[in-house]
């Protein structure tokens, strides 16, 4: 897998700033789209533009009634007037809103003694579907 690459120790120290639009399909078959979701977690969600589509191993087919065609000829314009790029409130941005991959950090703080660190694993095998659910009830058990 590609987290464990030998270059991994050179991951970027915050999330890049550059805007970008980030595209893949989840029903490539040629790639897993998880290799294509960890790009869009490198660059900071103020500046990335996240476009999931449905047309396999190859760009997305924009058509003018569709929602990936506006946020991508509005980020093509603003790019173009050198205006500043703010992303959609689309759906594949704010699943990935509060998401990004490990950086390289500061060590974590020690913990005193008799303090038990918790592992929380989430999977999800099919993409965002519940992953929203998922948050809140974490979210709410959390809180009791």
């Amino acid at each position: 897998p590609k987290h464990l690459s030998p270059l991994g120790s050179q991951r970027c120290k915050a999330p890049l700033r550059i805007p970008a639009i980030c595209s893949w399909s989840n029903s490539d078959e040629n790639h897993p789209y998880m290799e294509y979701e960890e790009l869009a977690l490198f660059i900071d969600k103020g500046f990335r533009e996240v476009i999931v589509h449905t047309d396999g191993h190859k760009p997305p087919l924009l058509k003018k009634d569709q929602s990936q065609y506006s946020r991508f000829v509005r980020f093509v314009e603003a790019m173009q007037k050198g205006s500043a790029f703010v992303p959609s409130d689309h759906e594949d941005n704010a699943i990935r809103g509060n998401l990004w991959l490990p950086l390289v950090r500061s060590p974590g703080r020690s913990l005193g003694a008799g303090v038990t660190k918790r592992l929380v694993v989430v999977t999800d095998p099919v993409g965002p579907g519940d992953l929203t659910k998922y948050l809140e009830a974490l979210k709410d058990a959390k809180s009791r």
